[in-house]
Parts: structure tokens; sequence; C-alpha cells
């Protein structure tokens, strides 16, 4: 009895062992993976902040930083997906589980060095509490979708607002846009505080206000809009959502139009309940938007333009057709954007 007692004993101590010794070995490799990347100094110098807002020099300079931080981000997902590509989805949810990937490092980093809350961080935290409390998830509730570029998410404060040079941007969930020209702080804490009528007739002559139209009765000519979202459910496979949005965003120097693809999955948590998630799979956006303007005619050199991407593992895909100076402008029913996932039909909804 003694002796089977010590050797029970044993065995318990040796797996005990094993145990934190793989454990150990796992949570190094997440720091290795983690550890390995490095913001480089154009994400770190030359960004000033001014009433809580990134400021950029300029137009290069705010291209300069955002760009790069999307390259950045395209890089770190391509260095760990390297050697993955024979995976199926399965396999591939198992080993980023394993790994305890987080896609987020880059803009976590470039967020904690500038001790920077931002709206990307907002929009996520929000996705994360939806998908928690949700038994069914709908595209038209997703908290997750804003009028504002990818790229411009990363560095705008969870206000949708930033600054280039003395000229403050500040994008709205509904999709209105001000434009606050000589760094007038004072109005942008009216407008922060809910003190300013944009209808007024003697507003302030440093405000530009885009898409007025999204707040009144006004309507374009010739039945053009600054601003219009569609969004549908492609419910592509059992437990399997795709998310298919049709929006206009607001840049850095005007809108754009965008296409974007988001998949979830119904996955089992601890407790053995189907909860649903974000969905590592391979799928493409294509977008296309005859540009045009306040007139309803066509905008030259621009008209017609078409922009497309596939990935082959991501949680989402999003493509983007920019419009310089007042930006892009719609004719309802006139193009839009096209969703794919290999081995199923393509999935097209247009504005």
């Amino acid at each position: 009895m003694k002796k089977s007692f010590v050797i029970i004993v044993s065995l318990f101590c040796f797996y005990a062992i094993c145990f934190v010794a793989c454990d150990k070995e796992q949570n190094l490799g997440k720091k290795n993976i983690e550890s390995s990347y490095k913001l480089p100094d154009v994400l770190k110098l030359g960004i000033d902040q001014k009433n809580n807002l990134l400021v950029f020099s300029d137009k290069k300079h705010f291209e300069l930083v955002v760009n790069t931080l999307k390259s950045e981000n395209e890089k770190y997902l391509t260095t760990y997906f390297e050697g993955k590509q024979d995976l199926n989805e399965s396999e591939l949810e198992e080993q980023v589980e394993k790994d305890e990937f987080n896609p987020f490092l880059v803009y976590e980093t470039f967020e904690n060095y500038h001790s920077f809350k931002t709206l990307r961080a907002l929009l996520k935290k929000r996705e994360d509490k939806w998908l928690d409390e949700n038994e069914d998830i709908l595209a038209e509730t997703n908290p997750s979708i804003y009028p504002l570029s990818e790229r411009c998410l990363n560095i705008a404060n969870e206000n949708g607002e930033y600054m280039i040079g003395a000229t403050i941007y500040r994008i709205e969930s509904d999709g209105l846009v001000y434009e606050i020209q000589n760094s007038d702080f004072i109005v942008l804490n009216s407008i922060r505080s809910g003190n300013y009528d944009i209808h007024a007739k003697s507003n302030n002559p440093n405000v530009i206000i885009h898409r007025k139209e999204v707040r009144s009765n006004l309507k374009s000519r010739g039945h053009c809009k600054a601003y219009l979202r569609h969004t549908k459910n492609n419910s592509y496979a059992h437990n399997r959502k795709m998310h298919c949005i049709l929006d206009i965003d607001w840049d850095g120097w005007g809108s754009a139009a965008k296409a974007k693809a988001k998949c979830y999955k119904k996955k089992k948590n601890i407790w053995g309940k189907r909860k649903w998630k974000r969905h590592w799979t391979d799928m493409g956006t294509s977008v296309c938007v005859n540009d045009r303007d306040i007139n309803c005619k066509e905008q030259k050199p621009y008209g017609l333009q078409c922009n497309s991407k596939y990935r082959k593992w991501a949680y989402y895909v999003s493509t983007h057709v920019y419009g310089e100076g007042s930006g892009l402008r719609v004719k309802r029913g006139e193009y839009g954007g096209v969703f794919r996932k290999k081995g199923y039909n393509d999935f097209a909804i247009s504005w």
C-alpha cells in the first residue's frame, strides 16, 4: 500500500513538472513572438499631442505615419503566417490559440508608446462585448463599423479626431465631419461638449462642416450622397458568418469608398457554451465607385475607380478607393462591392 502510494505521488509530481515545463515553454514562445517586434523610429518621433489629439506636422508626415503603421502590421501578420499556408482552418485555429497570437500587437505597441487611446482600441472593446453578449449577431448592429478609413482608426482618438498641421478633423459615427482650421481648440471643446449648432448662420469661420445632410433634410443635387452605408449578413456555412459592409469613410484629405468583410464563427468556450468569435479564414473584397461631385457629375480625372484585396488568413479584409478634396459622392444604385470566400459563391451588395 505504502509502495503504491509512493508510485502515485511520484507520477503526480512527474506530470506536474511536465505540465509546468510545457506551460513555461508555451509562455516563452509567446514572449519571443511578441518581444521580437520593435516599433520603428518613424512611429515614435515627431508625433506631438495636443488636447488629446495626435498631431502630424503636415499631410506628408501624416501619410508617412499611417502608411508605415499599416505596413508594419501587414509585415507582422505575414511573418507569423509564413509556413502556415498549408494548414486548414481548424489546424490554424488550434495553432493561433496555442501560440496565444496577438494580431493587434503592432497597434497596441504604438498606442502604449504614445500613452494614447485610439478609436481602433475602443471599437475592438465594443466588438468584444457585443460578441460575448449576443446569441445572434447582425451586420447592421456591429459596433465596430465606423465611417473612418482603416488607416485613420489607428491614429484617431476615441472621438474620431486627429490633427494635420493647424487643421483638426473630427469624424462622428453618423458620418458628419468637422474640419477645424487655425488650431481652434476653443471651438473643438465646444463641439465636444455638445454646444455647437451646425445649422447656425453665424458659426465660427474656422469650421467647415462636411456631410451636413446626415443631420438635416438637405438633399444633394442630382441624388448623389456624400455618405451612405449598406450592410448585409452572409451566413456562408454552419455557425459561420461574413458581415459585408459598404461604407463611405473619411480620411486625411477627403473621403473613401470602402468594402469590408468581417468573419465570425461560433465556438465553444471553456464552459461548453457556444459564443461568437472572430474567425481566421481566407476571403477577399472588391469595391467599385463612380466618383461624382455635389452636382452628381463625374469627377475628373477620377471617374470610375476600383480596387480589390484577397488574403489567405484574416479575420477581416477591407478595400478602399480614395477621393481627394471634399471627397467622394455616390449615386444610389450605382456600383458597390463584391465579397469572396473560397469554395462559396461571391456575395455582392451595392449602394
